[in-house]
């Protein structure tokens, strides 16, 4: 095998091979080393052979790989002198007494031609590798070329079977020479011991660094900005064999959004407008082949006028809910508005009180499709804690509490048309470590889903417990003895409250507080029960 390129420097130290070769056999003869490259994203992996397969403004930069220049100083044909990158610098042969590579560089010179870096000359080198050990270090996965970046690239290319167009292609490569230079040492007591220098290494993962964190790549939305939203130079079909299928629907949909009608949300889209739409889509995609219970379009414009109405309402939420607001993320409002368009209310007012009671919307790493993830499988569960504040009068009347309100969670959970779970928070009974009880108990009120209260006696604790649920906006149901005499606080006398039987309590409060968790379901949640 021969690779030939131009030799030079790289910002005057490291020394490079730079040319063009085929793509499938730079990925054939090359591997990422995984000690410090990242898994392949099958799905990126995927989006790269269909661009090779399919795109017409195909451009790729330079992928660059690494090449190790071996050379054992211990054996009587090694020359000393000069080390590999040292001979090859001076222009002359060098040949691995390690293995069947050799590189050969030859001058080319015009004395009447500078170029811009002021030289009259440039050496091309070929790098020679015998077919049948390559053949055997590939297949033992020892390839001699290690990838540095552009792994994607290389792995989809290398997947790709049987199209002439990926068999003839050329990528620009660049591919940085290391030396591992075998030697002899004196230790004490042991002789000769022979050592191998493995600073390339070091510097490999130094240039892999460098590679990676030390640009700015341009974002999405700029990117998506020159294409999707460029109408004069890519037409429908175009956009839509870039972005599968998705990029007129989203050219419909950003043209038709001016983020200055938008008031709440207007610095959010301002600068994520075309890869938020574009990204709601592929989630939309995404959903559909997972055969989820998503609204099923039989045409795109209906889709994009229910996505618009859909950015407007959820404008709306987020003018009102200050927390929103206050911290608008791009990821965040991309997943309400899959949710708003595409799925049916009752889950997407789940999903917002979800959002807003755990404060996802000030997750700053999180993306759309991890935050679906995570609250499908919630969702698909639909549990409901319950918190009951009661007075203590004895430990037999708590554990016939708990009872009691166990039995209603059951049937009102037996008697729903949705799959849904009622999970009462035990009364007064607490698991594992010792904690502080107050603060126990406002953590619980804060998760809990609906909140009941007995205010019979006007308990103190009681009373400032449904204050706190109603700072949370928990839905409340408050019940009271008929026979209790205890007056309710002058700020809370106006709470209504549903008194029941004490002389049957046990049924009475049974009855009612089944009737009171349907309807709050049915209205709140919209469980239709």
């Amino acid at each position: 095998m021969i690779i030939r390129g131009i030799l030079d420097r790289s910002l005057s130290n490291q020394m490079c091979i730079r040319g063009f070769a085929r793509i499938k056999e730079l990925a054939r003869i090359s591997k990422a080393n995984p000690e410090y490259q990242r898994e392949l994203i099958d799905k990126q992996v995927k989006l790269t052979s269909n661009f090779l397969i399919e795109e017409t403004y195909l451009f790729f930069p330079e992928v660059i790989l690494s090449l190790k220049l071996k050379q054992d100083l211990t054996k009587s044909n090694a020359k000393k002198d000069n080390t590999p990158i040292q001979l090859i610098e001076k222009h002359k042969i060098f040949r691995s007494n390690v293995n069947s590579l050799s590189i050969q560089p030859v001058v080319r010179k015009n004395n009447k031609v500078f170029d811009v870096s002021e030289n009259d000359t440039i050496t091309v080198v070929e790098i020679h590798i015998d077919d049948t050990e390559l053949a055997q270090l590939v297949a033992s996965g020892q390839h001699p070329f290690h990838r540095i970046d552009g792994n994607h690239r290389l792995s989809a290319a290398e997947q790709i079977e049987e199209n002439d167009r990926i068999k003839v292609m050329n990528i620009p490569f660049c591919i940085v020479l290391f030396e591992e230079l075998t030697s002899e040492e004196f230790v004490p007591g042991k002789g000769l011991i022979k050592t191998v220098d493995d600073s390339f290494e070091k510097f490999e993962r130094v240039v892999f660094y460098n590679i990676n964190s030390k640009s700015i790549p341009l974002t999405v939305e700029e990117n998506l900005r020159g294409i999707i939203g460029e109408d004069k130079y890519f037409d429908v079909s175009e956009i839509d064999t870039i972005f599968f299928g998705n990029g007129s629907i989203a050219r419909k949909l950003g043209n038709r959004i001016n983020y200055n009608d938008f008031s709440a949300l207007a610095n959010t889209i301002k600068d994520n407008k075309w890869a938020m739409c574009l990204k709601v889509l592929q989630l939309y995609d995404e959903g559909i082949e997972a055969e989820s219970d998503l609204k099923v379009y039989a045409e795109y414009d209906s889709m994009v006028s229910d996505l618009f109405e859909a950015l407007q309402d959820i404008n709306t939420l987020y003018k009102d809910t200050k927390p929103l607001s206050n911290n608008p993320s791009i990821e965040v409002l991309i997943t309400f508005l899959y949710y708003k368009t595409f799925c049916l209310a009752d889950k997407f007012s789940y999903f917002a009180r979800w959002i807003i009671k755990n404060h996802l919307f000030e997750a700053q790493e999180t993306t759309a499709k991890s935050i679906i993830k995570i609250f499908d499988s919630i969702y698909l569960r639909k549990t409901y804690p319950v918190f009951v504040a009661m007075p203590y009068w004895s430990d037999a009347k708590v554990n016939e509490y708990n009872k009691l309100f166990k039995e209603v969670l059951k049937d009102v959970q037996m008697q729903s048309q949705s799959n849904i779970i009622l999970e009462l928070i035990p009364i007064m009974r607490f698991k594992g470590k010792s904690q502080r009880i107050d603060q126990r108990l406002l953590e619980s009120i804060r998760n809990c889903e609906i909140f009941i209260a007995d205010v019979t006696e006007c308990n103190p604790n009681v009373l400032y417990e449904v204050a706190f649920a109603e700072g949370c906006n928990k839905p409340s149901i408050l019940i009271k003895g008929n026979k209790d005499k205890a007056k309710l606080p002058f700020d809370m006398d106006k709470r209504q409250y549903i008194p029941y039987d004490a002389t049957v309590y046990y049924s009475d409060i049974k009855t009612k507080v089944t009737n009171q968790l349907k309807a709050i379901l049915t209205e709140e949640f919209k469980m239709f029960i």
